[in-house]
C-alpha cells in the first residue's frame, strides 16, 4: 500500500477512535502494524511520533468543546475520557500552555 494511503488510514483511525483509544499501539494493533512501524512511518512523513497525533487529536478536540460548547470544563474531560478532571486540566496546559478556562475565556 502506498505511503500516503497508509499515512491517511493512520489519520483516519485516529479521528474515529481519540476518544478511547489513546496510545499508539492500540492504533498499530487497528492497522496491523507493530507500534515501531507506525512510529517510523509517522516520524518519517510528518515529522511525528504518532503519540504525538494522538494528543494532538485529543487536544483538538478539547478546543473546540470549549469553544462552541458552554459546558464545564469537568464534563468534557468526561466526554474525552479523561479519568478525572485534575489530569485533563494538566494534560491541556502542557500541550497548549494555558488552562483550559484560560483558553475559553482568550477566545471569546
Amino acid at each position: 500500500m502506498p505511503l500516503g494511503d497508509r499515512l491517511r488510514q493512520v489519520g483516519a483511525r485516529i479521528d474515529a477512535h481519540y476518544s478511547t483509544r489513546r496510545l499508539p499501539r492500540d492504533y498499530a494493533e487497528l492497522l496491523y502494524v507493530s507500534p515501531n512501524h507506525l512510529n517510523a512511518l509517522t516520524q518519517q512523513v510528518l515529522g511525528r511520533s504518532a503519540g504525538d497525533l494522538i494528543r494532538e487529536r485529543v487536544v483538538l478536540e478539547a478546543k473546540r468543546m470549549l469553544i462552541n460548547s458552554d459546558r464545564y470544563v469537568s464534563e468534557i474531560a468526561q466526554l474525552l475520557r479523561f479519568e478525572d478532571n485534575s489530569y485533563f486540566v494538566r494534560f491541556f496546559k502542557k500541550h497548549t500552555g494555558v488552562t483550559p478556562e484560560e483558553f475559553r475565556k482568550s477566545k471569546k
